[in-house]
């Protein structure tokens, strides 16, 4: 739980000073969007390619390419529509939030999985129950 919460207010203090940094105006509704699409993907797609990395490599490699393809075609959608922002700073910008998202999925299905699920004693060990 502390390591969920410390990554939450960590990367939220972090978020500021990038956002006083790069000088963004983040409090309209076009910049809002922007950032929880980019945070959504990588607190969801990307913390579950984490997840399933050490299990599963193609479903890893296939949930990482979906996140690589969504964030593709928001460039792309921004760019017919004429924002002009693809440049050094927002793609900065973008890969921070992103990468933030990823650490704070990470750290929810850490904490997900101490709460709830108990690693199982096997039925060899000392402390299991042996009627």
């Amino acid at each position: 739980m502390k390591l969920f919460w410390f990554t939450i207010l960590f990367g939220l203090a972090v978020y500021y000073f990038v956002v006083q940094a790069f000088k963004l105006s983040v409090f309209n509704a076009e910049m809002l969007l922007h950032t929880l699409y980019h945070y959504a993907t990588g607190f969801i797609i990307l913390s579950g390619c984490f997840v399933l990395s050490s299990t599963k490599k193609i479903k890893s490699i296939v949930i990482g390419s979906i996140a690589m393809l969504i964030l593709f075609v928001d460039e792309i959608y921004d760019y017919r529509r004429g924002v002009e922002s693809l440049n050094l700073m927002m793609i900065l910008y973008n890969l921070y939030v992103l990468f933030w998202g990823a650490l704070s999925g990470v750290a929810s299905i850490r904490m997900w999985r101490l709460r709830h699920m108990e690693t199982p004693v096997p039925s060899d060990h000392p402390k299991s129950l042996k009627p």
